[in-house]
């Protein structure tokens, strides 16, 4: 706990720890962190028996259905989410997307018109904070209009780095939770939680968000306790948090690499004026046909995942067993992503970014199975489709418009050195410079 406190890449130091003394690495007192390709399956599909740790109590009374740790009580909890998510309401929150995006895309032609660079890092998190607030609760939070982070995303920022040193010494969240003047942050996040819940409650015209099924869940059962109101609001705070930290993350990725990539941002380009000329008037799950978008995605979330240092569970009592090793029970475990994303045994040329290793060149995966960036198995990401979805239009809007470069030479390498390890990873600043390609204006993705 005291080397990651201290480390800003603790992901990295763990990926060298497995380097160093193998694909089991103690790292706690009753800690493992497994890289191995067996692993995820092993810990995280549908036939394991792991369960989720006592991190997870983080909110606790609250409970959202992320930090849900009995299985059973998961998967009732979890129905709501899936009727949510489902693909008739996906295309329900369509026009809440085009509008946001739309709207950074005329920021950028701003700044693309006067040569200004623009902090995607930060105008990506306003953007899925805007996107997140229209699909939750039907109501922009005004982020990206005002080109100023929401204090709440200041907060997420912050707690972020704290809550994933809690991963690796769970006894801190009881002494977190109990002492008023540290656990004020969070405090304020469940009230604005709840602020934005009843706001959206004063709504006449009852609009199809993600909050409706919510709400229609907590109203029809009886009696409504303090209980289930708690966790109302739990799954509210969830679905802020959810829904923009991990998203943003992965479109500043894409960003980076296709900068990083030029030539491959010109094939992108490529790829959408071709969609474009032979579908005009194409919609937003038409993107999903397209390989080279989708494979700049998958290496993105590949090499550049979010949550880098895995999720915590810990083992059944009668413990389990990782390809040829035995694992007792009652073990916290890890799988580390960020080094199972790139070892050799699962990609060929790990460390490269090559889109077509998920289309043209699929010899360059050994075992499709690890990959798995939205989870598996009953805990896996409910959000996964409206996310790509979010991902795929961002990037299709701004790509077919505009090209993108590093403010200076030194950007992309200072950006890299910025990441920090957390629940999810820390960014820096992206500045970059867009500029307008010529006969390309409003999108034909209706």
């Amino acid at each position: 706990m005291w080397r990651s406190a201290k480390s800003t890449n603790a992901f990295e130091m763990v990926a060298d720890y497995h380097q160093q003394y193998g694909d089991f690495v103690r790292v706690g007192p009753a800690e493992l962190s497994v890289n191995h390709p067996d692993a995820i399956s092993a810990i995280h599909s549908s036939k394991s028996s792991c369960i989720k740790s006592p991190w997870y109590d983080i909110l606790q009374p609250h409970r959202s259905v992320f930090g849900t740790r009995d299985r059973a009580e998961h998967q009732h909890r979890r129905r709501v989410w899936d009727h949510a998510f489902r693909p008739s309401a996906l295309k329900e929150y369509e026009p809440s997307l085009r509008a946001c995006v739309n709207q950074l895309a005329d920021k950028v032609s701003n700044r693309a018109a006067s040569g200004t660079p623009v902090n995607m890092t930060l105008w990506f998190g306003c953007l899925m904070f805007d996107i997140i607030g229209e699909l939750a609760f039907a109501e922009s939070f005004g982020t990206l209009a005002n080109e100023k982070p929401h204090y709440m995303m200041q907060y997420l920022h912050d707690s972020n780095l704290s809550t994933g040193i809690m991963i690796r010494a769970t006894w801190l969240i009881m002494f977190f939770r109990s002492i008023p003047i540290l656990n004020r942050g969070l405090q304020q996040f469940l009230d604005f939680s709840e602020t934005a819940m009843e706001k959206r409650l004063k709504r006449k015209d009852d609009p199809r968000d993600i909050f409706a099924w919510l709400w229609n869940e907590f109203s029809t059962k009886s009696p409504q306790t303090l209980e289930a109101r708690r966790n109302l609001i739990a799954d509210a705070s969830l679905s802020v948090f959810a829904g923009s930290d991990t998203v943003a993350i992965t479109m500043t990725g894409i960003l980076y690499y296709l900068m990083a990539y030029p030539d491959y941002q010109k094939k992108l380009q490529d790829e959408f004026d071709e969609a474009e000329d032979s579908n005009n008037g194409s919609e937003i799950q038409d993107l999903t046909k397209l390989p080279l978008l989708n494979g700049i995605i998958n290496e993105s979330l590949r090499l550049h995942y979010a949550g880098p240092s895995g999720f915590p569970r810990i083992t059944p009592p009668e413990g389990i067993q990782v390809g040829d090793t035995f694992i007792p029970g009652n073990v916290h475990i890890k799988v580390p992503f960020y080094a199972v994303f790139r070892d050799e045994r699962n990609f060929k040329f790990p460390n490269e970014f090559i889109p077509e290793r998920w289309s043209s060149c699929r010899d360059l995966i050994h075992h499709p199975e690890v990959f798995a960036p939205f989870l598996m198995g009953p805990y896996n990401c409910v959000g996964k489709n409206a996310a790509l979805m979010q991902i795929r239009y961002t990037i299709y809007s701004i790509f077919r418009q505009f090209e993108a470069q590093p403010s200076n030479k030194n950007q992309l390498q200072e950006y890299w050195k910025q990441r920090a390890d957390g629940f999810s990873m820390g960014l820096g600043p992206l500045w970059t410079i867009f500029k307008e390609r010529p006969g390309r204006g409003t999108s034909t993705i209706q």
